[in-house]
């Protein structure tokens, strides 16, 4: 971490660093290490400010998300609808041929 004039930030013993004391910078050449962790070379200063107690917001968006859903639950329902029918068709031959068996006999 480094802090708005680029220097090293010391942690506490708890884990804890004030929110003030942390910078935000561009990163050229950021090469991911890990889930959330880059590595690179800090180029300046980056737009935005570090809050403390503040929930970070998703990258993801919301509209296209449910437009995702959405289509999946309308894929699903179609090949719900197909087992359904072809279920009913075999009944019904299944019915058939049981009847003609039993009225040659």
């Amino acid at each position: 971490m480094l802090g708005q004039t680029g220097a090293t930030v010391a942690v506490d013993a708890k884990g804890n660093v004030a929110a003030s004391a942390l910078g935000v910078f561009n990163v050229n050449g950021a090469v991911k290490q890990g889930d959330n962790l880059y590595t690179g070379t800090a180029a300046g200063q980056g737009s935005g400010t570090v809050r403390q107690g503040e929930l970070e917001e998703s990258s993801v968006d919301p509209v296209q998300t449910m437009v995702d859903m959405i289509a999946s639950l309308r894929a699903y329902q179609s090949g719900q609808q197909v087992i359904q029918s072809i279920d009913q068709t075999l009944q019904s031959e299944a019915t058939e041929v049981g009847s003609l068996g039993g009225s040659s006999g």
